[in-house]
């Protein structure tokens, strides 16, 4: 089975773009923040697919924004917003697993370049 992201690099850059988005409005925003945002959506969508209520969720301010923007974008990939995607909607497990890529991403860059690590890594490749 092949990685997500080789079949999908539109879908992980466009919720890359939303994270880089939210630091580039807070650059307070640390990647511990991105995970932390990331985690709370990928408990919101696994609790969706299972068909159950997703749990409240309460986030740091910084977390918040970049929970609000990438579940904006999850949430058009979906096919839930008024617009189509372009390159077409996934599923709820496309959702999840483009989330756990981009999570374990920031794993490795974190661990190489700090708290910032990511985000600076990131930033560089998008627009």
């Amino acid at each position: 089975m092949k990685p997500f992201g080789e079949d999908n690099l539109d879908v992980l850059q466009n919720i890359e773009f939303q994270i880089v988005e939210a630091y580039r409005v807070n650059e307070a925003i640390t990647d511990f923040d991105v995970t932390d945002a990331l985690d709370a959506l990928t408990r919101h969508y696994t609790a969706e697919m299972a068909e159950k209520r997703p749990s409240a969720i309460s986030l740091d301010p910084r977390a918040e924004a970049v929970y609000r923007n990438v579940r904006e974008i999850c949430e058009w990939r979906l096919g839930r917003a008024e617009r189509r995607p372009p390159h077409g909607q996934i599923d709820l497990q496309g959702v999840i697993s483009a989330l756990r890529t981009i999570m374990k991403s920031i794993r490795r860059w974190s661990g190489r370049g700090g708290k910032r690590g990511y985000l600076d890594f990131v930033k560089n490749y998008l627009p």
